[in-house]
């Protein structure tokens, strides 16, 4: 058969072992108030954060917030929007996806996000493909994760404090998060020479994912991270801690 219909007889590998991998999650940490309401992020400086790193600027450029005189390459909003994005937030507080300022239905807020990270070895990726759990799974494995900014400046959070002082009663929602997978199938395949002739064949396909194909759906299912649990067992600490200023 091979012979009559011209096909190539060789042998190929199907795939390859990485030599190591990084898998993450995060812990999500809100503050609220009395009423259990969460502190709004000034809307002019979230929207200008925002649309700066949109255009490949650092978050805070220089002349910006009253006349600042250096670039500031992150801040904390800065750092929660990209983590907000790198993380699946519940769909009713994730108003990184609302990227229409002019409209946006969701105001955003402060959330601190705490990432956590371990590397498998090879072993452990040829334990996991076999269905035998990693060293990481019977071995628990100490880490901190620190958030930490300025308070009272414009561009961070609580920027609007000014002389208030921080707030009091401040209680705390605290659950985990799972790192986003890739949800196109088509920009898992396209980097192999099989891949390239599977494209979108419908204009219904591509509406799925937008104008641009490569995107990716911004709820879908996300596997592997939705089928395993790095953080098990988490404290979180608060600090304020006051300083004279330079």
């Amino acid at each position: 058969m091979i012979d009559v219909c011209g096909f190539k007889a060789d042998q190929q590998r199907v795939g390859e072992i990485a030599s190591a991998r990084e898998i993450s999650e995060a812990i999500v940490a809100i503050p609220v108030d009395g009423k259990g309401m969460p502190f709004n992020i000034d809307i002019g400086a979230y929207k200008q954060q925002i649309t700066n790193m949109s255009q490949g600027k650092p978050p805070v450029t220089a002349g910006s917030f009253g006349g600042i005189q250096n670039d500031i390459q992150e801040t904390s909003i800065s750092r929660m929007y990209n983590l907000m994005k790198k993380y699946y937030i519940p769909p009713d507080m994730d108003f990184s996806q609302d990227d229409n300022f002019s409209q946006m239905q969701m105001k955003p807020f402060v959330m601190y996000i705490f990432e956590f990270t371990h590397t498998l070895t090879k072993q452990d990726l040829s334990n996991i493909w076999q269905n035998v759990m990693p060293d990481i799974s019977i071995k628990a494995e100490k880490q901190k994760s620190v958030f930490e900014h300025e308070i009272g400046k414009p561009w961070e959070f609580f920027g609007t404090l000014g002389q208030e002082g921080f707030p009091d009663n401040v209680r705390w929602k605290v659950f985990k998060v799972k790192k986003r997978a890739r949800n196109n199938y088509f920009n898992i395949t396209k980097t192999s020479e099989v891949g390239k002739g599977f494209a979108f064949s419908s204009k219904a396909e591509l509406e799925v994912f937008g104008s641009n194909p490569e995107s990716e759906l911004p709820f879908s299912y996300n596997w592997p991270y939705d089928f395993c649990s790095l953080v098990e067992l988490a404290k979180v600490n608060s600090e304020v801690t006051f300083e004279p200023e330079e």
